[in-house]
């Protein structure tokens, strides 16, 4: 999986999906965020949550 650009809602064009891990037993990719929406300013974890 690799970087995608899309346009976020709120936030603009903006590359996305940034694999971070991937569990080959239960093949399930997890992804982070590179960009912050409106209602994530103030959250410090923001860029750092992980996705399924």
């Amino acid at each position: 999986m690799g970087l995608a650009r899309r346009d976020v809602p709120y936030v603009g064009k903006r590359w996305v999906n940034q694999l971070a891990e991937y569990d080959r037993d239960q093949g399930i990719s997890y992804w982070t965020k590179n960009y912050r929406t409106g209602i994530e300013l103030e959250d410090l974890e923001a860029l750092n949550r992980r996705f399924p």
